[in-house]
């Protein structure tokens, strides 16, 4: 129920442990949705969990479904090996680039569009995301739940967090879901107007008249086309409350992405020397960005490269530090030390003055989103053993069926065949 579905392990499965998916097909399934209002499930939704002994109530999302996708569960999935790390990393990742905190599994929603449980603050923050996921159908390239998940997944996967793009469809989805809720709010207000012809505010002052005017002579009739008016009239105003609050919710929700909205782009490092991008045997790294608009007074670029660990204030320029492009392109030289697995950041504060700040600090005073992308660093070549080398002809002009010519056996010992094409 609302999207939530428990699993309790009894029996022989009482003590079990381990990572399921699950799959909540479309088929039959419909929904209240923020843009569109009543309508069909269009595309399936998936969970990815690490079940534990007895209840585990699990929440089936879009947001639970980006993260399933990046985990490598989609429509086409029989089976899954993944662990308990990876499964709750990747869950809360996906919250966390949705500006939440929790996991995205566990976080229940209360939508913007309906009465709920209004004390719960990440429900509604919840809420406000699926709003803005809901409205990012509202284009051509993302029309149904299924594209908007391969998109944002696709991006969460590569960058650590959403990017300029997405972040900037997400706000534009929340725009025409609050425009959605002010023409929701425009027609419940009409309706309660007895001014407005055919409204229920004029129906029920036709029949209060008729009443009024017969006096002690008022039918039954009358009387009972009176109570059925009343009736009509207090959904109408229930209507209408309830369509208020979608309007300052809706609104909310865009001013929640407005502020998500990432104001630098075009992240790139030195060196990248792998088939993917991002991964770099350069100690010596050289990380670009661009922002929107160069710095105004006051305001502050900071860099990390340890995923938001530590920052470092990177505003002015230095031997390792030099702007371009009219002070809108950062070119920030940092040296490693250590292999590493992590992601480059980048932030605007709006206020802070000192040049060391903590990962709260920077939260507190951010302007905009936080700019990231993954990237790897791997400063060991291969060590290949040449003791088995062989040698073959190769006659030209002649097509060979592959054929393996070396076994290289790297540091992580796994073996390398080489193939041969005509």
């Amino acid at each position: 129920d609302n999207g939530q579905i428990t699993i309790t392990l009894t029996g022989t499965n009482a003590n079990y442990t381990g990572a399921v998916y699950i799959k909540l097909t479309k088929t039959g399934i419909s929904h209240q949705d923020e843009l569109n209002g009543t309508e069909a499930l269009d595309s399936d939704l998936f969970a990815v969990a690490y079940l534990n002994s007895g209840a585990n109530t699990i929440n089936i999302t879009v947001r639970s479904s980006i993260a399933a996708k990046i985990l490598g569960v989609d429509k086409t999935t029989t089976a899954i090996t993944l662990n308990e790390t990876d499964i709750n990393k990747c869950n809360e990742e996906v919250n966390a680039a949705f500006g939440l905190s929790g996991s995205a599994i566990d976080t229940n929603v209360d939508t913007i569009n309906s009465s709920g449980d209004e004390s719960n603050t990440l429900a509604k923050q919840a809420g406000q995301v699926a709003a803005a996921l809901s409205g990012m159908r509202n284009t051509t390239a993302t029309n149904t739940f299924e594209k908007v998940i391969e998109q944002i997944a696709d991006v969460i996967a590569n960058n650590g967090a959403l990017n300029k793009a997405t972040s900037t469809a997400l706000a534009t989805g929340a725009i025409a879901v609050q425009a959605q809720a002010q023409a929701n709010k425009a027609i419940t207000t009409a309706d309660i107007d007895e001014t407005h012809a055919g409204s229920a505010a004029a129906a029920l002052k036709i029949a209060e008249d008729a009443v009024t005017t017969a006096g002690t002579t008022a039918t039954n009739a009358q009387k009972q086309a009176l109570a059925t008016a009343q009736e009509v009239y207090n959904k109408a105003v229930s209507a209408n409350q309830e369509a208020t609050s979608f309007v300052k919710l809706a609104t909310n929700t865009v001013t929640h992405f407005n502020n998500l909205i990432i104001p630098i782009s075009n992240i790139t490092i030195s060196n990248n020397t792998g088939v993917v991008s991002f991964i770099t045997n350069d100690s010596t790294l050289t990380i670009s960005a661009t922002l929107d608009n160069a710095l105004s007074t006051g305001k502050k670029l900071w860099g990390s490269i340890d995923n938001g660990e530590t920052w470092t204030d990177i505003s002015t320029t230095n031997t390792d530090i030099i702007w371009s492009n009219d002070n809108k392109t950062i070119a920030w030289r940092q040296t490693l030390t250590a292999d590493t697995n992590s992601s480059v950041q980048f932030a605007i504060t709006k206020t802070l003055t000192t040049t060391t700040a903590t990962p709260s600090e920077i939260k507190g005073d951010i302007d905009g989103g936080i700019a990231s992308h993954n990237y790897i660093y791997d400063s060991s070549a291969p060590v290949f053993d040449t003791s088995n080398a062989s040698t073959i002809d190769i006659p030209q002009n002649e097509n060979l069926e592959a054929t393996v010519i070396y076994i290289a056996v790297t540091t992580d010992a796994n073996a390398v065949t080489y193939k041969l094409s005509g």
